[in-house]
């Protein structure tokens, strides 16, 4: 069984610095699906690619008409690899509270179904629980599992 506790103080601290995060990047943007299904998409090789071909144009700019801005490029792609080495952490952070989550809500529901049969058989004697009982049951959504 997990026991796990978060003071209100903490929590507030790390809503807090959640919130100073958000705030220390204005420049993210949020696109449409279609926006984000029209877009090339850049993985690691991708991105390799990219820096070569910069490299490869600073050596050359003879090649390049003067309408692309090869600084922004540069400053583009170094973004790119700040925000992937932020995302990395991020998704570290994501995957642990998801997993907790799980683990919890599992223990919750776990610990739910077994009040909830030992109230259903103290009823049965006594039918003093039926009014309470009957709009939680109304009310549960999920299916029973097995669990191993």
């Amino acid at each position: 069984m997990l026991k796990i506790t978060l003071d209100n103080s903490v929590r507030n601290s790390i809503e807090s610095q959640l919130d100073n995060l958000i705030l220390s990047m204005p420049f993210l943007i949020n696109l449409t699906p279609a926006e984000i299904q029209k877009s090339l998409k850049m993985g690691s090789d991708s991105f390799v690619y990219a820096q070569r071909i910069l490299l490869l144009a600073r050596t050359n700019p003879e090649t390049i008409p003067s309408s692309i801005d090869l600084i922004q490029f540069e400053e583009d792609l170094a973004l790119i690899k700040d925000l992937r080495a932020i995302q990395s952490k991020l998704v570290i952070l994501q995957e642990g509270i998801k997993d907790t989550l799980t683990a919890l809500g599992s223990q919750s529901l776990k610990t739910a179904n077994v009040c909830y049969g030992m109230m259903k058989q103290a009823n049965k004697a006594t039918n003093a629980l039926d009014t309470t009982l009957a709009p939680i049951l109304a009310s549960k959504k999920h299916k029973k599992r097995k669990v191993e």
